[in-house]
């Protein structure tokens, strides 16, 4: 997983690869340890999540969303797709 997250860094200006990415992460089986090493790797993604398919990958349906809220992660909320797009 942290892998993945440094990849992120390394096509900064491709979002094509941001989103195989983002979804190959949707695919983890996700825990409390998943979430963790998600947010010490923040910083590898959180300028990637302006685009829709990536923050849609982190904040879809599904367990990790379940397991967001279970855990209280505060980063997702405050790093919302509302945040990103201009009015």
């Amino acid at each position: 997983m942290e892998k993945l997250c440094h990849r992120f860094r390394a096509c900064p200006d491709s979002p094509r690869q941001w989103r195989d990415l983002s979804y190959c992460l949707s695919l983890f089986p996700f825990s409390d340890k998943a979430v963790r090493r998600l947010q010490d790797n923040f910083g590898c993604f959180s300028d990637k999540l302006h685009d829709e398919a990536v923050h849609q990958a982190f904040s879809g349906e599904g367990p990790f969303r379940d397991l967001i809220a279970k855990c209280g992660v505060p980063w997702l909320s405050r790093y919302s797709l509302g945040n990103f797009l201009p009015s």
